[in-house]
C-alpha cells in the first residue's frame, strides 16, 4: 500500500467514493478497500474501511478483518446514532481497554444505500488527546458518495404556527423523559418575535419549584462566545491587541514556566491554542479566583502556542481576569440589549460583574 503525507488539510475519497478531509501533516496509506490515516506521532491510527454488509455489526467485523485481522477486543458499548449528512444509518462501537494500555479504541459505522463506511480509531490516549481536533476533522467531514449539502437559498421558511410549536414542545418533553432531564426553559423566535416561551419540569429533582420562562441556567461554554465578543470590542477600542502578550494586559497571568507564560498572546486564549493540555476541570471556574492561580501556574505546555486547538477550562478562565473585565458592565447594553425584545439588562449586568 502506498502512503502520502499532505502539507495542508486535503479532501480525499475512499474506495467507495465517500469523501473526507485528511488533516495537514498526517500520512494517508491507501489500500484496495481502505485508507489508514496516521498522525505525525506514528503511534495512532484512524482507518476508513468500505464494507458491503447486512447490518452495522457485520460491517464492523468485516472492517476489523480488513484493517487488523485477528483483533479480538471485547465490545463495551454499541449504540445507534441519528442519521445525518447524507448517511441513512449510523452506529458507534466502543471497546474495552485496560488502564495500563492507555489507549482509545472505537469504531463508527455509517451506511448509504448498501455500502457501509467504517471508521476505526486505535490511538494512544496522549496522541488522541493532543490530536482530537484532527481526529474530529476526519470523522465530521465524512460524507457518502454523491452527497449534496441541503441549501436554503431562495426557499421561503414556513411560519412557526401553533401546530409546529406543539410538535417542538412534545419533542422536548419526550427527550426530557428519555434522558431524565429535570427541567428545560424554551423560547421560540420567528420573524423577529417571540411566538412561544415556557418552562418544563422542575429546577431540582425532588423539589416542586418549577422551571418557567425566566429561570436562569448555567451558561457553560456559551460564555466563550460572549467573552470573545467582549475582547473583540476592547480590541476595536484599541484597549488591547489580539497579538498582545497576555502578561501586558494582566500581569498576574502565569503558567507552568516563565517562557511559556511570555509566549501566550490574547488570541491564543480565544482560539484555545495556548499549548496547555486538555483540562475539563469541572468546578474549577466556581472556585474563588485566588484559588485558581496556583493550579494554573503548575500547568506546563505540551505543544507550541497556536500549533493545536485544545479545550481547557483553565485557559478559558484566563480570558476574563479582573484587568480585562473593567468594561464588562457595558456588555449587556452594548451587545445583548439589541438582541432582546424585552428589558432585562439590569438582571444580566449583575451576572457580568
Amino acid at each position: 500500500m502506498r502512503g502520502e503525507r499532505f502539507p495542508v488539510d486535503t479532501p480525499l475519497t475512499t474506495s467507495s467514493g465517500a469523501t473526507f478531509t485528511s488533516p495537514s501533516g498526517w500520512e494517508v496509506v491507501f489500500g484496495p478497500d481502505k485508507c489508514v490515516l496516521n498522525p505525525p506521532e506514528g503511534d495512532s491510527h484512524l482507518a476508513l474501511v468500505d464494507v458491503d454488509a447486512g447490518d452495522a455489526a457485520s460491517a464492523v467485523v468485516g472492517a476489523w478483518a480488513s484493517y487488523r485481522p485477528g483483533a479480538r477486543r471485547p465490545l463495551k458499548i454499541a449504540m445507534a446514532c441519528a442519521p445525518c449528512d447524507g448517511w441513512e444509518e449510523g452506529h458507534v462501537f466502543v471497546y474495552e481497554t485496560s488502564p495500563n494500555e492507555k489507549v482509545v479504541v472505537s469504531a463508527q459505522a455509517w451506511r448509504a444505500a448498501e455500502t457501509w463506511t467504517v471508521a476505526i480509531i486505535e490511538a494512544t490516549e496522549a496522541t488522541y488527546e493532543k490530536r482530537i481536533a484532527a481526529f474530529s476533522l476526519i470523522l465530521k467531514s465524512l460524507r457518502p458518495k454523491g452527497y449534496q449539502r441541503e441549501m436554503f437559498t431562495g426557499r421561503k421558511a414556513r411560519l412557526l404556527d401553533a401546530k409546529r410549536v406543539v410538535l417542538i414542545t412534545d419533542f422536548v418533553c419526550d427527550l426530557m423523559q428519555q434522558f431524565g432531564i429535570p427541567g428545560v426553559g424554551l423560547s421560540l423566535i420567528d420573524a423577529g418575535r417571540i411566538v412561544f416561551e415556557a418552562g418544563f419540569g422542575v429546577k431540582t429533582l425532588g423539589k416542586p419549584d418549577p422551571v418557567d420562562a425566566n429561570t436562569l441556567f448555567l451558561a457553560a461554554s456559551n460564555t466563550k462566545a460572549l467573552t470573545t465578543l467582549l475582547l473583540a470590542l476592547l480590541a476595536d477600542e484599541k484597549k488591547l491587541r489580539w497579538d498582545q502578550p497576555v502578561t501586558e494586559v494582566y500581569p498576574g497571568f502565569a503558567l507552568g514556566d516563565a517562557e511559556t507564560t511570555r509566549q501566550v498572546l490574547v488570541k491564543h486564549l480565544v482560539g484555545a491554542c495556548t499549548g496547555l493540555p486538555v483540562k475539563i476541570a469541572s468546578g474549577y471556574l466556581t472556585l474563588p479566583r485566588p484559588h485558581r492561580h496556583p493550579y494554573s501556574r503548575g500547568l506546563p505546555a505540551c505543544s507550541p502556542q497556536a500549533a493545536l486547538a485544545r479545550s481547557s477550562n483553565i485557559a478559558i478562565s484566563w480570558r476574563r481576569p479582573p484587568a480585562m473585565l473593567r468594561h464588562t458592565r457595558s456588555v449587556p447594553t452594548r451587545s445583548l440589549a439589541p438582541l432582546m425584545t424585552r428589558p432585562c439588562v439590569p438582571r444580566c449586568s449583575s451576572r457580568w460583574q
